[in-house]
């Protein structure tokens, strides 16, 4: 199945379960958001303590990425025709809590190099120009942009070396007795020889997010509502992720199937061999 024939399945599955798609999808972002604007609020007011404000992020981050789970595992269950409800995102996230954060560390070990050495390289590079040419006024903002290109780089390396993972939490969410281990196991091995392909589908919604952004500025300039950017895109947002995330679910099936029958077809030829 090609990218266009994954993305039509994702439509037809997600045919007539739009409005409990955008329902679970909103449910999931007001928690986020309410979550992050408390938070931003604590740290605003303790300025002088960043201990608070280092275990406020971490617990910020250790709530929404469970819940993000929930909402994939209740996406999976949705786009295969069973009954959903509408705190499954919830119990599913708080269920698997402990699994989740494993599958995330055992990820985060595996990027662990990549991120240090670039971090590395960026910072000898920087620390030679400065010995060599100094800072001045002038050069000054070429060193910001040499930051921001190393920050560009550095995103795109650490995308791609998450790729061999990519699959990781929907598989959690389609096998959840299996170990972290296993899991990260399973998506490097249903990710080999796909990861363009993964990455073309992924690529194939930008036009959907360039559009939102578009209407986003048309918006706040016409209306002069500076608020207007936050809520189109957050609209915008929760129309467009159950599209990404059947999409995704469909492709993980794909490639399930696609690898089921490769081993299938190597057995038999061993033993047509023999």
């Amino acid at each position: 199945m090609n990218l266009k024939e994954t993305k039509q399945d994702a439509r037809m599955r997600l045919s007539g379960k739009w409005p409990q798609a955008l329902i679970i999808t909103l449910i999931y972002l007001a928690i986020s958001l309410a979550i992050t604007y408390f938070s931003s609020y604590v740290i605003a007011l303790a300025t002088n303590a960043p201990i608070i404000k280092l275990l406020l992020y971490l617990v910020t981050i250790g709530i929404t990425l469970p819940l993000s789970y929930g909402v994939t595992s209740t996406f999976i269950d949705l786009s295969r025709d069973k009954k959903v409800g509408y705190t499954d995102l919830i119990n599913k996230g708080i269920l698997s809590f402990s699994k989740v954060w494993g599958v995330a560390f055992r990820i985060l070990v595996k990027m662990i190099i990549p991120l240090i050495i670039c971090t590395i390289a960026v910072a000898i590079f920087l620390l030679v120009c400065v010995n060599i040419f100094g800072i001045t006024d002038q050069n000054q903002s070429t060193y910001q942009y040499i930051l921001a290109t190393a920050y560009i780089i550095l995103m795109i390396v650490l995308f791609i070396k998450f790729l061999p993972y990519a699959l990781s939490f929907i598989i959690l969410a389609d096998n959840p007795d299996k170990t972290s281990k296993e899991i990260i196991e399973e998506s490097t091995e249903l990710m080999k020889n796909r990861k363009l392909e993964y990455f073309t589908l992924c690529l194939s919604f930008f036009g959907w997010f360039l559009l939102i952004i578009v209407a986003a500025v048309l918006i706040t300039l016409l209306t002069n509502i500076s608020l207007a950017v936050d809520i189109v895109g957050n609209i915008g947002t929760v129309i467009l992720a159950p599209y990404i995330l059947v999409s995704q679910i469909v492709y993980y099936e794909n490639s399930l199937s696609d690898g089921v029958v490769v081993k299938k077809e190597t057995k038999d030829n061993k033993n047509s061999e023999e």
